[in-house]
């Protein structure tokens, strides 16, 4: 069940300010859930293929995978693109240029990471 914040709580009224200074609660709500970056790498890096993706993840069910793919691409994150074979249906994720530009981003966050949070 989710928890109903205040309106008024101090939470609300920090979230909202720092909601007017830049949008970055709203893309860390969009690229925080479980296994969306993991996939973003994958992706990047060659496993772009359903069944690719479980070989990488075997932890991954099924129904989280194909939830944060589609996930991926109603947010423009990737393209699906689906080929039809005589034999089968072949479906291929593909990275958008919007996709890219986040990816270029976390090594920064990986280089504060290292810097203040070290090695523990």
């Amino acid at each position: 069940m989710a928890t109903i914040k205040k309106v008024n709580s101090s939470t609300s009224l920090n979230e909202a300010v720092l909601e007017e200074a830049c949008r970055f609660n709203e893309v860390m709500r969009l690229i925080a859930p479980q296994w969306k970056m993991q996939l973003l790498f994958s992706i990047q890096w060659g496993d772009n293929r359903f069944s690719l993706l479980k070989k990488v993840y075997p932890s991954l069910s099924d129904q989280m995978l194909s939830k944060r793919l589609t996930e991926l691409t109603k947010e423009g994150f990737v393209n699906k693109v689906t080929a039809a074979d005589p034999k089968h249906v072949v479906v291929t994720y593909y990275l958008t240029q919007k996709a890219d530009e986040l990816l270029t981003l976390v090594p920064r966050f990986c280089e504060w990471g290292e810097k203040w949070l070290g090695s523990d």
